[in-house]
Formats: C-alpha cells, sequence, structure tokens
C-alpha cells in the first residue's frame, strides 16, 4: 500500500511541471546560502539598491553565538543572514516589497537605517527557512 500511494505522489509530483521549480526554491531541503544571495541579488537589481554586504548566519548581538536546536521531524529549519544595502528610501522599499515576493519565504528579523531619503545605509537581519530531507524510514511501534 506504501509503494503505491509512493508511486502516485511521484506521479502528481511529476504532472506539477514548471510549478515544481517554484515549489522547490520556495523550500529547499539545505541552507542553500547560494540561493539566498540570488534572490537578495534579483530584488536589489530590479530596485535599484546597492547591496553593500552579505553575511551568512548572522546571530544579533543580544543573542550568544549557540548552535541552533535541530527541528523537531516534518517542522521547518531556521536560517538566519545579514545584508546591508544602500539607496533611496523608496528603493529600499521596493527592495523589501521584492524580497518579500521571492519564492523562499524571507521575514525581516530587524533593520537599522542611517542617513537621510536620498542616501539610506540599511543593515537588516532576516531568516529563511530550509526543510531537512524527508526520510521513508518504516517504524515498529507496539499496539497500545
Amino acid at each position: 500500500e506504501k509503494k503505491d500511494n509512493a508511486d502516485s505522489l511521484m506521479a502528481s509530483y511529476e504532472n506539477l511541471g514548471q510549478r515544481r521549480d517554484l515549489i522547490e526554491h520556495s523550500m529547499p531541503n539545505t541552507t542553500d546560502f547560494p540561493q539566498i544571495v540570488t534572490i537578495v541579488n534579483n530584488a536589489a537589481q530590479s530596485s535599484g539598491v546597492r547591496v553593500k554586504a552579505l553575511t551568512p548566519n548572522a546571530v544579533s548581538a543580544s543573542v550568544a553565538a549557540a548552535p541552533a536546536a535541530a527541528p523537531a521531524e516534518g517542522q521547518a529549519a531556521q536560517y538566519k543572514f545579514g545584508m546591508d544595502v544602500e539607496g533611496s528610501y523608496a528603493r529600499v522599499r521596493d527592495f523589501i516589497k521584492n524580497l518579500e515576493l521571492s519564492a523562499r519565504p524571507i521575514k525581516i528579523d530587524a533593520i537599522s537605517i542611517r542617513g537621510d531619503g536620498d542616501s539610506l545605509n540599511v543593515s537588516m537581519r532576516g531568516t529563511t527557512y530550509y526543510q531537512p530531507e524527508a526520510t521513508l524510514e518504516d517504524k515498529l511501534e507496539p499496539v497500545k
């Protein structure tokens, strides 16, 4: 029965066509920092801001640098990163909107703005998510 269900699931997955790529990009099974770089650069390019820095594994100053707890089975894991951009207020606002529209969910946790309306230096800390690979192992449990 499990084999038939798995075959049916794979057939349905194959029928997704181009939507399959969108689904795979929205919740990768690794941190995939290079994809984050691409998303941030595309958002910056389309909004007209300049990316000054992109930092993997960003941790806020108020949080000790302890490894994150492993997510419970079936739960998404968090991946924190930082970015510094430069541009006008309107362009920075467009940049944040572009990040919100990306296939991969990105949450802005903190933002720091310096400068005036024509030239802002903005530091942001964000969180994105990934789904660790699932296992299809059979489990034996005693009947209760």
